[in-house]
């Protein structure tokens, strides 16, 4: 009972005393309200809590990153940083660009070099690919674009001399090997490589060579993949050697030409890995100036292609049309190893008058032509008459019977 009583006194005393604290904080909120102002000013909200969509932490460092609304106006630094972090990066100084390295500067002034090649400006580019040269100077690339420039301002032995050095850096960079082998033809067309040409003329042209060999009267001159043959220092013939095969050059068979040497002479002798061929003019004429020649051509290895003369006689006329499309091509006549045709064109502005008289071989290994050419529109009927009966009267000997070389 007394424990009963003493529980009850307790919850009253308890209820008592919370109305008596509820009272006192009425009266207390009513006093403040008679000493607040009129009107109340609230802080403004910031920019950002007006979104309806709440921020996260993440997604409000993330917009401070795009935004930059973490600094102030003048650029000073947000909330939270180090008062001596006067550049926004925590203190660290911001990464300087690395310098360019040589090769690097050698690429730029390779790419300025051609733009100002493209516009023309020759002096300009010249700077800019002699510096791209001086920073690598094992670079190719950038010797045969001097060379390329020294061609475009009329400078072949300049030209020939960046171009030789673009091989010897890279034998295989194919776009010097083009160049190498178009400055070879101007120089053919030049007489350069004119059989009897002197060795001491060849080399004042074409410098120095790689390397020189001397067998007894016979010396070769080695420049890149091509090789000048000389007897008694005189030119005797050139060769090309790219996918040359020796043994594709030890003829079975042969054309057997008489000339007449007080009448004509060999003008030029070359070798390659398709064909020889050895042209005869009148002997005061030259390669450049003649006005009638002889040509023998031997293609290697053709005739153990199985095709028939037929064939190659539609090849060579398709040859003759390709650069010559008005020229008439007649087949005179033809057996299985035997076929005689003959092509003219009546000339213009820029190609002499020919007419040219053919007569194609089957050999063992090879087919062999030969041809009598003369700049007129048309032979006469009695020159037609003598040049048909010459080349028909050549004979194809049998080298493995004979002790002919």
């Amino acid at each position: 009972m007394r424990d009963r009583i003493t529980r009850h006194f307790v919850n009253s005393f308890h209820l008592q005393t919370s109305v008596t604290c509820f009272g006192v904080a009425l009266r207390l909120l009513a006093l403040a309200a008679l000493t607040l102002p009129a009107t109340l000013t609230l802080p403004a909200t910031p920019a950002h809590a007006q979104s309806e969509e709440p921020q996260t932490e993440e997604s409000e460092s993330a917009s401070n990153a795009l935004t930059d609304e973490g600094a102030d106006d003048d650029g000073a630094t947000n909330a939270g940083a180090d008062e001596n972090d006067t550049d926004g990066n925590g203190g660290q100084q911001p990464d300087e660009p690395l310098p360019l390295t040589p090769a690097q500067q050698a690429e730029e002034h390779y790419a300025e070099g051609v733009d100002a090649l493209r516009a023309g400006d020759y002096v300009e580019a010249g700077k800019r690919f002699r510096a791209a040269a001086r920073l690598v100077p094992d670079s190719a690339e950038y010797h045969y674009m001097l060379g390329s420039l020294a061609l475009k301002k009329q400078k072949g032995i300049k030209s020939w001399q960046l171009v030789r050095k673009a091989l010897h850096l890279d034998p295989n960079h194919r776009k010097s090997n083009l160049a190498f082998a178009y400055l070879w033809s101007m120089f053919n067309k030049m007489g350069v490589f004119d059989v009897g040409t002197s060795r001491q003329k060849v080399r004042s042209t074409l410098g120095i060579p790689d390397r020189e060999t001397t067998h007894g009267r016979q010396q070769r001159a080695y420049f890149g993949f091509m090789v000048i043959s000389f007897v008694n220092g005189r030119l005797f013939s050139i060769i090309d050697t790219r996918d040359l095969s020796p043994p594709a050059l030890r003829a079975v068979d042969r054309l057997d030409v008489k000339i007449d040497t007080k009448k004509w002479k060999v003008a030029s002798r070359q070798i390659n890995a398709r064909f020889t061929f050895v042209f005869y003019v009148p002997i005061r004429e030259t390669m450049r100036n003649w006005t009638e020649r002889i040509g023998t051509l031997r293609m290697l290895g053709l005739a153990k292609r199985n095709l028939s003369l037929s064939a190659v006689a539609d090849r060579l006329r398709d040859q003759v049309l390709k650069r010559y499309p008005n020229a008439q091509w007649t087949l005179i006549d033809q057996s299985y190893d035997d076929l005689v045709y003959e092509w003219r064109i009546a000339g213009s502005r820029e190609t002499p008058p020919r007419h040219e008289l053919c007569r194609i071989v089957l050999g063992k290994n090879d087919i062999h032509r030969i041809t009598y050419t003369k700049k007129v529109p048309e032979l006469t009927f009695e020159q037609r008459a003598i040049w048909l009966g010459t080349l028909r009267n050549v004979k194809l000997v049998d080298l493995q019977k004979t002790d002919k070389p």
